[in-house]
């Protein structure tokens, strides 16, 4: 799914909440940044440099995840 057809679709459904409350207020959405997705491989040496770093400091084993963030199962 593209970065503009999510967000064609979040916008759809904020408006039909938004008519569903029969508010007296107007509602303007503005997207500030919209970009495509960004996908890294993990083998790459600062991937694999960042999960020794990790394992070493938190002596456990990273979870890789695709949402940004990093965990440690221990």
């Amino acid at each position: 799914m593209t970065a503009s057809r999510t967000g064609r679709l979040v916008h759809s459904h904020i408006e039909k909440v938004f008519q569903e409350l029969q508010s007296k207020n107007r509602l303007q959405i503005d997207c500030v940044h919209q970009s495509e997705w960004f996908y890294e491989d993990v083998n790459h040496w600062n991937y694999q440099a960042a999960l020794k770093a990790t394992e070493q400091v938190w002596n456990g084993t990273p979870s890789i995840t695709c949402e940004g963030g990093r965990s440690v199962d221990v």
